[in-house]
């Protein structure tokens, strides 16, 4: 799929929604920076059309240990979707990264 993808971006380098499926290809064969740079590329181009790689860049960020990023995608995304039926364990996997934050 991210062969596809990759000819979609190439062909309409301005469609956040390919940029976005990209991501999420490059995210379940676990390539974490092609993903995070095409997730980045989506919300650059439509952040409320690709809400949803706020939460495919804080699972990469918790990966990486990164729990301040990760909490902040978390509450990025919920700021563009407030109604997500799973906001309250949203809200809360953000408190619980924070709280690994090291001061």
């Amino acid at each position: 799929a991210a062969e596809y993808f990759d000819k979609a971006v190439a062909a309409d380098p301005g469609n956040a929604r390919s940029f976005l499926l990209l991501g999420m290809a490059n995210f379940e064969m676990n390539r974490r920076a092609e993903a995070t740079e095409s997730l980045r590329q989506a919300l650059n181009l439509d952040a409320a059309q690709s809400a949803r790689a706020h939460l495919y860049l804080a699972n990469i960020y918790s990966y990486q240990q990164q729990y301040q990023q990760a909490a902040d995608e978390i509450e990025a995304y919920l700021k563009l979707v407030p109604t997500d039926g799973d906001a309250a364990k949203l809200q809360e996997m953000a408190a619980q990264w924070r709280s690994k934050v090291k001061p």
